[in-house]
């Protein structure tokens, strides 16, 4: 069955001019799915609905696409840590690095927490927020409260057109975490939601 899935990914791939690509599959990614897909640098519009699209690869794969303005994932069955995992090599260009060593600015200082925290609600709320899939414009995801929202945390382009499927009643909690971010991150370039 993986040989022919590869044949098909060659064959898919060696169109130069593919702009849009939706996989379906009710088994696991193959293992060199990220290297045959990555001549598909050209992709605005991908759709991955199979088990092992939340792999780091996959993640660091997507969020390279320069030109990808719309995505789709299946969240379903899938752990906090997966969703996690998937923005865990996220190149340092997008944002997501931190100092591998402390600085020691703090380290014998108190810190006022009322105070951190209005700094980082004014750099949110007004200053440019750096992150990965920065032309995206749409997505799409399916899967319980508490992936969709830890999933979005990650994202901070101004998605214009956002579609959740979400997987059960979820937890009052959840439902409401949700709700904020979607307020707190998308509130003013939110167009739809479905």
């Amino acid at each position: 069955r993986a040989p022919k899935i590869n044949d098909f990914l060659d064959a898919v791939m060696a169109k130069p001019t593919l702009t849009s690509f939706s996989f379906t599959l009710h088994s696991n990614l193959p293992e060199n799915f990220v290297d045959k897909m990555k001549s598909g640098n050209k992709l605005e519009k991908l759709s991955l609905m199979a088990p092992g699209s939340l792999a780091a690869g996959v993640g660091k794969w997507a969020s390279s696409l320069p030109l990808l303005k719309s995505l789709q994932l299946d969240l379903s069955n899938s752990s906090k840590s997966a969703v996690e995992g998937f923005f865990s090599q996220i190149m340092p260009r997008s944002g997501w690095s931190t100092p591998s060593t402390d600085s020691g600015i703090f380290s014998s200082e108190e810190i006022d927490i009322s105070e951190v925290r209005k700094s980082v609600a004014h750099v949110v709320s007004d200053g440019p927020r750096f992150g990965a899939f920065a032309q995206l414009r749409q997505l799409s995801l399916i899967g319980e409260a508490s992936n969709v929202t830890t999933f979005l945390r990650h994202v901070t382009s101004p998605i214009a057109h956002l579609e959740l499927a979400i997987e059960a009643p979820p937890a009052r909690d959840d439902w409401h975490d949700l709700c904020s971010l979607l307020s707190d991150n998308f509130g003013r370039t939110l167009q739809t939601l479905r």
